[in-house]
């Protein structure tokens, strides 16, 4: 989570513009080798580790596949997506790219993602995908990218903090004035020692399930904000009285704690995340185990979770050779022994034939775990963010701390977050 809110957004319209006069590139995907290979390209974002990983995937595809034979490149993530912006505006992206969902939006509306709605269960196997996931990787009637691994949204309670303020563990189903007189409550308890949390208002993904609660989508089908300044306001405004009362996680101590999060810090009770960070902040908070619950709901139908997509599969629209990548995306998403070689260091694995080949740690387990016990509160993942989203969120993130430190009003910090939005979509 911390990762993605300090990511930079390369605009993929601005590279259009400045590189369309140098022609097209190189295509992706030669016509076919010697012995009538299908060369593939496939490209990802990671570190040298991810990429030993990767590569033995590839080695296993490729003796399992001897007609098509795929070649890899990775970089850090920001230099990925300059990258890829400058190979899509001349047409020469790799037949396959590794996909987030900050960014498929932006390719797909751009024309430069093929189209693998034609493909699914036929040459892609849906049988084992978790239904609710699909969504996040299609654009109007179009699939754009295939989730490969999924994580569920949650709040991480530290045990120690508990025991040491007297407070016990909330109910799955608290809602959210329970919750809010559970931060009171650690916080009074804490002695300036302990809090109840941060203010979990400056989440955006957390904004984004409230909308859910009450009837409304971040961003609607076709990329456009679906919700209104008073939305926005009603949030940040909900939590007033804990601002009032000094009974957030003070901003001045989050801002010494970085990077890491104020729950990492191990003096605050309760933390919002995606349930696939169990284990760093597990690690961070020097615990044996954590506990993990839904965030607060006051209407079980109505939960606002969704599953989200940790990382997709997508293909070029350019790629001579859309049957050959259905194959290799299909084996990137189902296959147990890539699975395995993976572990859940992407995700819990989107599919069931691939977590059949998953070989879970304690950590893992309990996540797994969670997953299941919030089954049924889970809806569907909602359409791909607006063009401009990871810029967005972080806006976000920053009016939500000066908010926090009294350098702007709520009204004012509306106002800036929409007139930053109107200006990134354009």
């Amino acid at each position: 989570m911390t990762k993605k809110l300090t990511r930079s957004v390369v605009g993929l319209g601005a590279v259009v513009a400045l590189v369309a006069t140098l022609g097209a590139c190189s295509s992706p995907g030669g016509d076919g080798g010697e012995g009538g290979v299908t060369d593939l390209t496939f490209t990802w974002w990671g570190d040298a580790k991810r990429a030993d990983i990767t590569n033995e995937a590839l080695a296993i595809f490729n003796k399992e596949h001897p007609d098509i034979k795929v070649t890899g490149t990775f970089s850090d993530w920001n230099s990925y997506w300059q990258k890829r912006a400058t190979e899509a505006a001349g047409g020469g992206l790799p037949d396959v790219i590794q996909m987030d969902l900050s960014y498929i939006r932006e390719y797909g509306q751009r024309g430069v993602l093929l189209d693998l709605s034609p493909y699914l269960d036929k040459g892609i196997d849906m049988s084992g995908f978790n239904p609710t996931l699909l969504p996040s990787g299609q654009i109007g009637d179009a699939t754009y990218g295939v989730p490969t691994s999924t994580t569920d949204p949650a709040f991480f309670y530290n045990p120690a903090v508990l025991e040491a303020t007297g407070v016990e563990l909330p109910q799955a189903d608290q809602s959210w004035a329970d919750f809010k007189k559970f931060i009171e409550d650690v916080t009074a308890a804490g002695g300036g020692s302990y809090y109840g949390a941060d203010d979990y208002t400056g989440s955006f993904k957390l904004f984004t399930m409230y909308l859910l609660q009450n009837g409304k989508k971040a961003f609607t089908d076709d990329g456009e904000l679906g919700f209104t300044k008073d939305d926005m306001a009603a949030w940040w405004h909900s939590v007033d009285e804990l601002r009032a009362e000094k009974a957030f996680f003070p901003p001045e101590r989050a801002t010494e704690v970085q990077p890491n999060s104020p729950f990492q810090s191990g003096e605050v009770a309760a933390g919002f995340a995606w349930s696939n960070f169990l284990a760093s902040y597990t690690e961070s908070t020097k615990q044996e185990q954590l506990d993990v619950l839904p965030i607060p709901f006051d209407d079980p139908s109505d939960s606002g979770m969704y599953t989200n997509a940790a990382m997709l599969m997508s293909a070029a629209k350019t790629t001579k050779h859309p049957e050959a990548v259905a194959t290799f995306i299909d084996f990137w998403v189902n296959s147990p022994e890539v699975s395995k070689l993976f572990g859940t260091t992407r995700g819990m694995p989107a599919t069931e034939s691939a977590a059949a080949g998953t070989e879970f740690n304690a950590i893992d387990t309990q996540v797994q775990q969670y997953q299941e016990s919030i089954a049924d509160l889970i809806t569907p993942a909602g359409a791909p963010p607006a063009i401009g989203f990871g810029s967005l969120e972080t806006e976000f993130i920053n009016l939500n701390s000066a908010i926090n430190y009294g350098t702007v009003s709520v009204e004012d910090a509306v106002d800036q977050w929409f007139a930053k939005a109107g200006a990134t979509q354009q």
